[in-house]
């Protein structure tokens, strides 16, 4: 299992309210806490790559202005929009949500425009992402587990909801008839 978990993104650098707007992603709860260390991903030249969460507050939707130390420069702030905020995993509530640490193996996954996929039959990790592997009629899917495809986990009802584009289906199709992408 690895050490560190993508828990949040910055969407917007708030330099003059003090700090990042920033969201939760993959459909988890907001999980960032003061006190907690975290790191930005990818790193950026000239942004810190680590920072502490000093104060968290609620803004609007799912967004909460966040503040760091070291405070970061307007410069800083805007280099970091749209990094993610990796937390350890053992500095994690005991009972957060972690998809990917429970695992999704045998979910189905219904997608916003083209309903049922299928069923998750395993997670591939890379360093560079983690993709859900989905068996169902269109064959044999790999969908990103990012915030752009996966738009919510529900494990109470075990249902992964996407937001697919077509061209990962037009993928899928060619290669189960042998067709080269």
């Amino acid at each position: 299992m690895r050490r560190w978990a993508k828990v949040a993104v910055v969407t917007k650098a708030k330099y003059s309210q003090g700090g990042l707007a920033v969201r939760a992603v993959a459909g988890l709860p907001f999980l960032l806490r003061a006190g907690m260390q975290i790191a930005f991903v990818p790193p950026q030249l000239d942004a810190p790559r680590r920072a502490q969460v000093c104060s968290v507050r609620h803004v609007k939707d799912a967004v909460y202005l966040t503040e760091f130390d070291p405070p970061l420069s307007p410069d800083a702030a805007g280099i970091l929009e749209g990094c993610y905020c990796l937390a350890e995993r053992r500095l994690l509530p005991s009972d957060a949500v972690l998809p990917l640490e429970r695992g999704c193996e045998g979910f189905e996954v219904v997608d916003s425009s083209f309903g049922s996929l299928g069923r998750v039959t395993g997670l591939n990790e890379s360093p560079a992402q983690a993709c859900l592997i989905v068996e169902g009629h269109f064959g044999s899917l790999m969908i990103p587990f990012v915030d752009e495809f996966v738009k919510g986990v529900d494990c109470g009802e075990g249902i992964v909801e996407t937001s697919i584009p077509q061209g990962l289906l037009d993928l899928a199709t060619s290669t189960k008839d042998g067709r080269q992408c």
